[in-house]
């Protein structure tokens, strides 16, 4: 009965259930004496599925590093190298894992904070769990975990339904310099309720 409840109660849960793993296990990692768990205690062995879900960020002279990525992580980035700096990757993504990267490198603690990604006009948003880890090559190596937390929603519709007085697209206009100092109606909207 307890195992049947358990099973079906982990397919809705389970992706929820990834960071205060992933937490417990980083703070049961932690030495005393030690302010940041090590590498090997928290990320190799036994994260199992958890591991395609981790991006290892190096912090390289206060420059970040994607070091290595699981299959999730590729896909999510739509890129699968390793060894590159962080700020080559899309801008939504890199902003998230770097903010992220940078509270938990501060705190000296796991650090959650949320993204959202705009992929095809449908809003995606994600759990991203930062990590931080002592090397035993000296220096900070990130263990960030990036999930996807709620449905996709259009960000078109989210606009319309979100408003009464209908919707206005606009253009800026830029002066020689290249500094916006007014801007154009491309399209406007009326939103009339039946």
């Amino acid at each position: 009965m307890i195992a049947a409840k358990k099973s079906s109660g982990k397919f809705n849960t389970e992706m929820f259930d990834d960071v205060p793993v992933l937490q417990r296990k980083w703070k049961a990692a932690l030495r005393p004496g030690e302010s940041l768990p090590r590498y090997e205690d928290v990320m190799l062995g036994s994260l199992g599925r958890l591991a395609d879900h981790i991006v290892l960020l190096k912090n390289n002279n206060n420059t970040l590093e994607v070091s290595r990525s699981g299959r999730y992580i590729q896909k999510w980035l739509d890129d699968d190298r390793w060894d590159i700096p962080l700020n080559t990757l899309p801008p939504d993504c890199a902003t998230a894992l770097g903010e992220a990267a940078a509270s938990a490198l501060q705190n000296g603690r796991p650090y959650l904070a949320v993204a959202h990604c705009v992929r095809d006009g449908l809003v995606q948003t994600y759990d991203v769990l930062a990590l931080p880890t002592s090397s035993r090559w000296g220096g900070t190596l990130i263990g960030t975990y990036v999930n996807e937390r709620a449905a996709r929603y259009n960000l078109l519709d989210a606009i319309f339904s979100a408003t009464d007085e209908g919707v206005l697209s606009l253009a800026a206009i830029r002066d020689c310099g290249g500094q916006p100092f007014d801007f154009q109606i491309v399209t406007r909207t009326a939103y009339n309720h039946h």
